[in-house]
């Protein structure tokens, strides 16, 4: 953790799984969620600087992170499972799996209620309404 008035180092969360890849922060700004390669996503309170409880299992090679606009739930794409990994961010459990090939980064639109989601072949662009 770098305080950014000083740009000195003044925390460290721990070990964040095997090849932290994505990351995510809730609307609040008080939960940071970081996915990994070996298919688990760390969550770090913002304010202690400490991690939260263990990792949350989710598919293989998940590459990208996204927490909704009311903060609700964090979407995770998972490369190597052909899936998007839904997690509900007051019990940090997964709750729903979506059907999605090879998908890779995501974003979602202000309201929260559409997910565009790249493939990693193709050029092609997923839309999906929740």
């Amino acid at each position: 953790m770098i305080d950014t008035a000083t740009g000195k180092v003044i925390g460290w969360p721990g070990r964040l799984g095997n090849f932290a890849y994505g990351l995510a922060v809730t609307p609040d700004g008080r939960r940071l969620y970081v996915t990994d390669l070996q298919g688990t996503v760390s969550v770090v309170d913002t304010v202690t600087g400490k991690v939260i409880g263990a990792p949350i299992p989710v598919g293989q090679r998940p590459m990208d992170v996204v927490v909704s606009p009311d903060g609700h739930r964090a979407y995770v794409t998972n490369q190597g499972s052909n899936s998007v990994s839904v997690i509900d961010t007051s019990t940090n459990k997964v709750t729903g799996t979506l059907d999605v090939q090879g998908p890779t980064r995501i974003a979602l639109t202000p309201d929260g209620r559409h997910a565009w989601i790249t493939q990693n072949c193709c050029g092609t662009v997923w839309v999906i309404d929740f």
